[in-house]
Order: C-alpha cells, then sequence, then structure tokens
C-alpha cells in the first residue's frame, strides 16, 4: 500500500486537521455506514483534466480508461478523528499512483467543502464510505 500525504491544510479551510493521508488498499467496506452526499457538486474539471492528461501522455494506465473517454466510480473510505476530523482517506486502487494522488486531494476537498458528510446520526471517529464518479469525452 503506498501511502501519499498530502497538504489538507490549504485546501481544508476551517477543518480541525493539518494534514489528511492517503492511501490506497483492497477491502470489504460493505458494512460501514455511508457518507451521505449533502449537495451535488461537479467534479473538477481540472482534476479531470489532469487524469485525462495522464492517460494521453503514456504516464498512466488505468483499465478501462483511453484517451478519448473516461467513465470511473471510484470507491473510498475515510476515517474521522474524535474531534471529528478529517484523518485518512483510503481509495480502491486505479492502477497510477499519480491518478490515485488527485483522485484523493478531490476526496479531501469534498469532505471540507460540505459535499460529503456522515450520516446525521454520527457524530465523532469513526470509519465510513463513498465513492466518486465522472466520465468525460474528447
Amino acid at each position: 500500500m503506498k501511502a501519499l500525504v498530502l497538504a489538507a491544510a490549504m485546501v481544508l479551510g476551517a477543518m480541525p486537521v493539518a494534514a489528511a493521508e492517503v492511501q490506497t488498499a483492497e477491502g470489504d467496506w460493505s458494512n460501514l455506514p455511508e457518507l451521505r452526499l449533502a449537495q451535488r457538486r461537479v467534479i473538477s474539471p481540472i482534476m479531470v483534466g489532469q487524469i485525462h492528461n495522464l492517460i494521453v501522455l503514456g504516464e498512466c494506465s488505468i483499465p478501462g480508461q483511453n484517451k478519448k473517454k473516461l467513465d470511473m466510480t471510484v470507491p473510498f473510505a475515510v476515517q474521522f478523528s474524535p474531534d471529528g476530523a478529517l484523518e485518512r482517506v483510503v481509495m480502491k486502487p486505479v492502477g497510477c499512483a499519480q491518478a490515485e494522488s488527485i483522485l484523493g486531494g478531490q476526496v479531501v476537498e469534498m469532505i471540507a467543502d460540505g459535499t460529503f458528510k456522515r450520516p446525521k446520526s454520527t457524530v465523532g471517529e469513526g470509519w465510513y464510505k463513498g465513492e466518486i464518479s465522472f466520465s468525460s469525452q474528447t
């Protein structure tokens, strides 16, 4: 498992966390509570463009993706500390470390801006699951 540490302070604004660790791992997350999608938000076109460029330039080969079309759904799990701060993001691997780093940053940003929130019935620490999806054609 390759761990990437993001300087989440730049992205998280008021969230009480200095950095969120982003990792990739396989696992059974079916029993984790689902993050709720608090608001509809367009996935960053910059992020999609960065992943597309990795493929176009041959820096990444992501199964099922090509130069003309991206269609991805990436499951993830997140861990919150006892004070409710985001501590860790664990994503299913996509086969490209650079793309995983970009996707992890998107998840951190979406939690920081309130796109994803813990279920109303939960507080404090714990693990939750979610996914991000996007598609693009050129």
